[in-house]
């Protein structure tokens, strides 16, 4: 008997053909600790959800549980609607809740990556927040350009635990004189100090150890290194720029 379109529109099919779906234009990719995870998950116990399609078996919703399913070659359950366009994907991931930084660390732990699990007992041993760990650890990489996306993947790599352990160090003796050495402006200005050949950490710590007072919270980088040259240049006849 053939199946009229309103009733091939509201019924839930099941396939073994994978490759007749594809991923819509323009959708995020794929992230493969939450593929791992599914994958996992699957395994132990298979709950089968329909993953959501247009006319165009283009993916709307469901492109993990796709990727999962093809992996696993378990029958895939599919909902037709037709009409559904990138925008209605944009409407969708709106109303979900987005994995926390500390979610993507701990997921990636569980699954032993080695530089994760390094990140972790950094940031424990140190105290400082998910952002200024990522900088500390790549050597002043700031989040905000791909740094965490790259975290988010699963690539992220250390450069050197033990240069980083120095920096931390080097920062948490500044929390002698300055209660804010955490925060993450502060930390992204001293970042770039270190990288200056001019500039001398002993020098800044005696310097800072009679004029602390003149080191406040401030609400960008280029301030906070404005204040640090202030307190490091202090009585200088030759001021130095760092």
């Amino acid at each position: 008997m053939k199946t009229s379109k309103e009733e091939y529109f509201n019924h839930i099919h099941e396939t073994n053909n994978y490759d007749k779906f594809r991923f819509i234009d323009g959708n995020r990719d794929v992230n493969h600790l939450h593929l791992n995870r599914l994958i996992q998950s699957m395994k132990e116990k298979y709950i089968p959800v329909p993953i959501l399609v247009n006319e165009k078996y283009e993916i709307i919703d469901g492109q993990h549980r796709w990727s999962a399913l093809k992996h696993l070659s378990f029958i895939l359950y599919y909902h037709v609607v037709p009409g559904l366009r990138l925008k209605d994907v944009h409407r969708l991931n709106t109303n979900m809740r987005t994995w926390t930084a500390e979610e993507y660390l701990d997921g990636y732990c569980k699954l032993n990556y080695p530089h994760y699990i390094q990140f972790r007992a950094f940031k424990r041993t140190h105290g400082f927040g998910q952002n200024e760990c990522m900088s500390i650890l790549t050597h002043g990489g700031h989040p905000g350009g791909g740094l965490f996306d790259t975290f988010k993947k699963g690539a992220f790599k250390i450069h050197s635990y033990e240069r980083a352990t120095i920096i931390a160090e080097k920062l948490t003796a500044i929390g002698r004189y300055y209660e804010g050495y955490k925060r993450r402006n502060f930390v992204f200005a001293m970042l770039d100090m270190f990288k200056n050949p001019e500039y001398d950490h002993d020098i800044f710590l005696k310097k800072l150890s009679y004029q602390s007072r003149k080191l406040t919270d401030q609400t960008t980088i280029v301030h906070y290194k404005d204040c640090i040259m202030e307190i490091y240049n202090y009585k200088n006849s030759n001021p130095v720029k760092i």
